[in-house]
């Protein structure tokens, strides 16, 4: 077969056979592309007709042969000469031969895809009976799938609904949590204001207990260091003692102590004061009120240095008349004990974080006033009543008996008389027993109202 020297040509034979090549062909999409290519190579034999004396021109000078095979088969073929190509191409032989070499190009085809196809077919077919066994299985299954969506559609809506009611009481436990908050938040608020009347309804209930109508007070002060500590802070500046009275029906009083001190006595002194209140019977009581007043710090040791202050009221200051409101102006002492004194290791005043305050109403002398402090507390009330009558007694009947002592002309014997050393041992004698029936001791400091120098009525702030 001659080889085709138009390119042209030979592209589009090229393109017809490589549509066969990518196509899987039936016989009549065979027939139609046989069809075509006769169609392409009348056309590109008339080009080379038209071109074949430029290549007689161009060959006319090659004088040598170049072998070209041309043969219906494999073993017949000749060679010819170059200058005969055009001829060849055109000749029915080569025309012949270019369908026969398509023909067997397109029965090489379907002979590789057959049995591609064969193959494929074969594992296709293996595939599908493998689906089929797998949809065999499944629709075997698929009952027993629909059982199961309908069981689980059943128990999805008993969960829907399940779920639905424990929202629902989770709404209402929420509610009912919401309310019980609240009433724990007013219960607390209660509570606190239960505590705090109750706090007051306690102090109430003590200091009724402890009221007493006799005109003496005995005050116990616990937490003496927290107090103290409020006092200096200014969270509390000074408390109170329970009500007292001079008798069922008489005067009502209180004493009000300053931790930390008041007015120029502030952070240097203890200051003491007492306080008129209105009372129940003020309507037939004497007023002004007249009566010495005593305050007596306690010594908690076996010393008993008790720290002793006394004043008698001023009947023209507004805090002993006839209390207008519910309590008078108070009236006292604000250097009462020096703080430092009070703080220091060691102080008897203050022990086990507690203080003792005593406030008398009396007018009997002040050295009865100091027995009667000296005298045991947890004594009965008659037994002090009678200890200290018995000392005034005694005291008395000593002064009888000093006064009616022998005179010679009103005058004291004279030392060297017989009778000297007789007077001068009954002097000594008496003023021993004297000393021991009123029980005057060095460790009490007793300030009458005379000699007191830090009274002060604290509407005024002016010591008197």
């Amino acid at each position: 077969m001659e080889k085709p020297s138009n390119p042209d040509m030979s592209f589009e034979a090229g393109t017809v056979l490589g549509k066969v090549d990518e196509e899987f062909c039936s016989p009549k999409e065979e027939q139609k592309l046989t069809a075509q290519l006769h169609g392409i190579i009348a056309v590109r034999t008339q080009e080379i007709q038209q071109k074949k004396n430029d290549v007689g021109k161009c060959q006319q000078s090659v004088t040598q042969f170049e072998p070209v095979t041309t043969a219906k088969n494999e073993l017949d073929c000749k060679m010819i000469p170059l200058t005969g190509i055009g001829t060849h191409y055109l000749s029915e032989l080569h025309q012949t031969s270019l369908l026969s070499a398509v023909q067997r190009i397109l029965s090489l085809y379907h002979k590789y895809t057959s049995q591609s196809t064969g193959a494929a077919i074969n594992d296709s077919y293996s595939q599908m009976q493998q689906c089929g066994e797998t949809l065999t299985t499944l629709a075997r299954n698929i009952p027993i799938l629909n059982e199961d969506i309908v069981r689980l559609s059943t128990e999805s809506l008993r969960f829907q609904n399940s779920l639905l009611s424990c929202q629902h009481e989770i709404n209402q436990m929420k509610q009912v949590i919401d309310e019980k908050d609240s009433c724990i938040t007013h219960i607390s608020k209660t509570q606190e204001t239960v505590k705090q009347e109750l706090s007051s309804i306690r102090q109430k209930v003590e200091d009724l207990q402890s009221i007493s109508y006799d005109g003496i007070c005995t005050w116990k002060i616990t937490n003496a260091s927290e107090k103290m500590a409020d006092a200096q802070s200014e969270r509390q500046t000074s408390i109170c003692s329970p009500p007292f009275y001079s008798s069922p029906t008489g005067y009502k009083m209180r004493m009000r102590l300053c931790l930390h001190g008041d007015g120029n006595a502030r952070k240097t002194h203890l200051s003491l004061f007492f306080v008129l209140m209105r009372g129940d019977y003020d309507e037939i009581l004497k007023w002004p009120f007249n009566f010495k007043v005593t305050f007596c710090l306690y010594d908690q040791s076996d010393q008993q240095r008790h720290i002793i202050n006394s004043f008698r009221p001023d009947v023209t200051s507004n805090s002993f008349q006839r209390p207008k409101t519910q309590m008078n102006v108070e009236f006292g002492f604000p250097k009462f004990y020096p703080l430092p004194e009070m703080l220091q290791d060691g102080n008897n005043y203050m022990k086990d974080d507690t203080i003792f305050l005593k406030c008398l109403i009396d007018d009997r002398p002040k050295d009865i006033l100091a027995y009667a402090l000296r005298l045991n507390p947890g004594l009965p009330f008659h037994t002090q009543q009678e200890l200290i009558q018995q000392s005034i007694e005694k005291r008395q009947e000593q002064q009888r008996q000093t006064l009616n002592y022998p005179l010679r002309n009103n005058m004291a014997p004279s030392p060297t008389s017989n009778d000297s050393a007789e007077w001068e041992n009954h002097v000594s004698a008496t003023d021993e027993n004297v000393e021991e029936a009123i029980c005057i001791s060095r460790v009490y400091s007793v300030h009458s109202a005379a000699t007191s120098t830090n009274l002060v009525d604290s509407s005024s702030n002016e010591e008197t």
